[in-house]
């Protein structure tokens, strides 16, 4: 006998698990010792190597196969889509380097220096959120 055979004769137990991304069912045959150990927090691979990899995301994060790689799909040339990480980058930049921008025009627009202090960059955060803000508004 195989140890491939022996692991489906002692999997004693089908765990219903249900994808949260397409509701679908799945019903994985283990066993509950198996279960039981990784519950308690032996890693998955060890306590239930015979499952796929699919299988096993699928009880770590009720994510099926085709949902994951849906998720994290790859473009046609193989990378990842970074759009949501450029935004989040942008953002962080203008955050950071907003105020410096405000105080230039400023300085260049009226020939008056501002200090550029954390202060003064806190003020300018504000300024800007308030002014932005207030064109959002609505009556």
């Amino acid at each position: 006998m195989t140890t491939e055979e022996a692991n489906s004769l002692e999997r004693d137990h089908v765990e219903l698990v249900i994808c949260q991304h397409c509701l679908r069912k799945f019903e994985l045959k283990v066993n509950k010792a198996d279960l039981v150990a990784w519950v308690k927090g032996t890693k998955i691979q060890f306590a239930m190597p015979y499952l796929t990899d699919d299988e096993r995301e699928l009880l770590i994060s009720q994510t099926c196969g085709e949902c994951w790689d849906e998720l994290f799909k790859e473009d046609e040339a193989g990378t990842t889509d970074y759009g949501c990480l450029l935004a989040i980058v942008i953002v962080g930049l203008l955050i950071m380097f907003g105020p410096w921008l405000l105080f230039w025009s400023i300085g260049v627009l009226f020939d008056y220096h501002i200090e550029f202090t954390f202060r003064t960059w806190l003020a300018a955060i504000v300024l800007m959120s308030l002014v932005g803000g207030a064109g959002s508004s609505k009556s």
